[in-house]
């Protein structure tokens, strides 16, 4: 099963000052997920929304 979560908006600006911005990026927010919601990864990241789905559960 897959959710969307809202991914912080500051995320966007943190990531700018970086050299690889989109790659930084994509580390907060998978970085957020893992403390926000354990048991669950990031699967891909579509505009401001993360697809997230249990770790145990296969692709």
């Amino acid at each position: 099963m897959e959710r969307k979560i809202a991914i912080p908006h500051c995320y966007v600006w943190m990531a700018q000052v970086n050299e690889d911005p989109k790659d930084l990026f994509r580390s907060y927010v998978s970085g957020y997920v893992r403390n926000t919601h354990p048991g669950w990864q990031l699967v891909r990241i579509e505009k401001m929304y993360a697809v997230i789905s249990e770790k145990h559960e296969r692709r």
